[in-house]
């Protein structure tokens, strides 16, 4: 029945199409087993509740409490929490018609989760309701779908700019998402180390190309995270090498690209590892952490060696070290990932 649904809803399926519309069909049946154990749960705990708390009885059904629900599925918690924010966010999705498509569970909770660490409720609510909003209405301002289209559709990530624009922005940017995680998420790659700053800096409209490069990035890992449902995100791997003192100097062009992730994509991401960390990391991380939440600094790593990165990362990637870009010690040469070139070595222009 779920392969019938999914292939409904998804007729043309072929290469890599498939393999991701499994991935979809696993995670939709996770979805359904957490909601019905996390539902038996809340009822049975309602009706018979025993005295030491470890297990509920219901017309001779035991429900353990300690059913495998997997860690990315819906507690009881994370319910409430959704239940108490949709109702918070329903007057403003009603005359918004992009909000309308945000009012699922794992979107909402993304929003929700990412001001969990709010000292109250209250103010809980409260900022993820700003952000909810603010986020939207930074979209319909960008017009989001306007800069999704500036890259044919892939069902394998991979990136295909189909403007001069989105082509000239490519060249010069340094993310990618080479694959699928362990977990069904997308695995994202940055090698911000590479990253013509000084350039960036000195050319608003290369800057503003880029920029446009990075949000049909995050836009697309925020789909996919939440075509998965659940808490299902995404594995990032930030690659440091040729970063240096300068960037010091421009951390306003970084600061730029940098918040459009953390005030636009709540909880795409689930863990971030830093390699190949430079010489004086420590006084660029002192400054560049300064522009990330703490949310977002508690999923960080950092991998040492050569044969450790090459051995953690593809522990985490569906494929392992065949699917692993070869400059992170693996064999795929087809990755994907922008190469981000500086724009001196390059005669067009944006």
């Amino acid at each position: 029945r779920f392969l019938s649904s999914r292939l409904k809803s998804e007729p043309q399926i072929c290469g890599c199409g498939l393999k991701r519309t499994l991935t979809n069909i696993k995670f939709h049946i996770r979805d359904t087993h957490s909601f019905v154990i996390s539902n038996m749960s809340s009822v049975a705990a309602g009706l018979f509740d025993d005295d030491d708390g470890d297990e509920w009885v219901t017309s001779g059904i035991k429900v353990e409490a300690s059913i495998g629900v997997e860690e990315d599925a819906f507690n009881a918690t994370d319910i409430k929490n959704i239940s108490e924010f949709r109702n918070k966010v329903t007057p403003f999705s009603e005359s918004n018609e992009l909000a309308k498509t945000y009012m699922d569970d794992s979107t909402l909770w993304r929003f929700f989760e990412a001001h969990c660490k709010e000292r109250t409720r209250d103010a809980q609510l409260a900022a993820a309701e700003n952000m909810f909003t603010e986020s939207i209405e930074w979209k319909v301002a960008e017009n989001i779908d306007s800069i999704m289209d500036g890259w044919e559709p892939s069902d394998c990530f991979q990136r295909k700019p189909k403007t001069p624009e989105a082509t000239f922005g490519d060249k010069h940017f340094h993310c990618g998402i080479c694959g699928t995680s362990i977990k069904g998420g997308p695995f994202m790659v940055e090698r911000l180390g590479m990253v013509d700053v000084v350039g960036l800096t000195k050319n608003q409209e290369a800057l503003a190309a880029v920029k446009k490069s990075y949000v049909h990035y995050l836009e697309t890992a925020w789909r996919d995270v939440r075509s998965k449902g659940g808490k299902t995100r995404a594995i990032m791997v930030v690659d440091l090498t040729g970063l240096s003192m300068n960037l010091l100097r421009h951390l306003a062009t970084i600061k730029e690209l940098m918040k459009v992730a953390t005030q636009h994509y709540p909880e795409v991401t689930e863990r971030i590892f830093l390699i190949n960390l430079p010489w004086g990391f420590a006084t660029i991380w002192k400054a560049v952490s300064a522009f990330l939440p703490d949310r977002t600094k508690d999923k960080i790593t950092s991998l040492s060696t050569p044969e450790e990165v090459t051995e953690e990362l593809s522990k985490w990637l569906e494929g392992g070290v065949d699917q692993l870009p070869d400059f992170l010690g693996g064999k795929n040469t087809e990755h994907g990932i922008c190469p981000a070139l500086p724009l001196e070595d390059t005669d067009d222009s944006a």
